[in-house]
């Protein structure tokens, strides 16, 4: 396979998906020998034993000299997911750069948390995983968002989304717009979408 970090671009987020999306609460289906073929490629490598379709068994290695580091910027909802077990750090805008970050991406996510204890947690575990938060707004009169997840005796969720929260006071700025500029890949939420 011969491909360098840019022409990875958008293609590395949506083919390496399997890698990127599943975490321990996730399926356990097989990632497929091209995208762990596309990952090594780029520089990332598995700690021993690793089962391939739990991402959360993977470490980033440093890229080979001549590559630069991918810098991916990711905008929308940071919240957190109530579950029946207990609070979990969550919103796919989130999920991707914590994923991409955990194999040496330069990670960053736009959005906004509440000024209460759940906002101060929030920013705690995301620096805690090396995503920039510099672009991690505090919305000084809305809460930090709440996902109500009921989980059914056939294991199938069901998700409240509690409104208003802060993520829908996103503001656009300018440090936010030059960092998308320099950035190889823009990952978005389709919540946050409608934002004005």
């Amino acid at each position: 396979m011969d491909m360098d970090m840019r022409e990875m671009n958008m293609w590395g987020v949506r083919s390496l998906d399997l890698l990127v999306w599943q975490d321990s609460t996730a399926s356990q289906a097989p990632v497929p020998q091209a995208a762990r073929a596309a990952a090594r490629e780029v520089g990332f490598v598995p700690r021993k034993n690793v089962n391939w379709g739990r991402f959360n068994d993977m470490e980033a290695s440093p890229p080979p000299p001549e590559r630069d580091i991918m810098k991916i910027t990711s905008f929308g909802e940071v919240l957190w997911d109530n579950l029946p077990s207990g609070k979990k750090l969550g919103g796919a805008p989130l999920n991707v750069p914590v994923r991409l970050r955990a194999l040496g991406a330069d990670c960053a996510i736009i959005s906004s948390r509440g000024a209460d204890a759940d906002g101060d947690e929030i920013q705690r575990q995301i620096e805690e995983k090396n995503v920039s938060t510099a672009l991690l707004q505090t919305c000084p009169d809305q809460p930090t968002s709440l996902v109500e997840v009921a989980i059914n005796k056939c294991g199938v969720a069901t998700y409240d989304i509690v409104y208003p929260c802060a993520w829908d006071r996103i503001t656009l700025r300018d440090e936010a717009l030059a960092r998308v500029a320099e950035s190889d890949a823009f990952v978005f939420g389709s919540l946050a979408r409608g934002i004005q």
